[in-house]
């Protein structure tokens, strides 16, 4: 499949660094961690779906790492269940 992203030329230059970094070209790069993106997607939908949907949107043109998604992720998850908990001690 081949995909077509405009991005800002900071976000270029820092997939490009982590591209380098890793030793990958910028498309293997970016396919590696759009790749962990899904696999982690997938995972989270299965075991909470309700809470999928508002994850990664905040995170877009940031040049975040998929660790720090993921992290921030969980955190979202661990804050609503706590909220969930307090509606059913109600």
């Amino acid at each position: 499949m081949t995909l077509t992203l405009e991005i800002a030329p900071e976000i270029e230059a820092a997939l490009e660094e982590a591209a380098r970094a890793n030793g990958q070209t910028l498309s293997a790069f970016a396919a590696s961690q759009l790749a962990e993106v899904a696999r982690t997607a997938g995972a989270t939908a299965k075991a909470k779906p309700r809470r999928v949907a508002s994850g990664f949107g905040k995170f877009a043109g940031l040049g975040v790492t998929v660790e720090k998604v993921h992290a921030a992720k969980q955190d979202e998850i661990e804050i609503e269940e706590q909220r969930e908990a307090q509606r059913n001690a109600r």
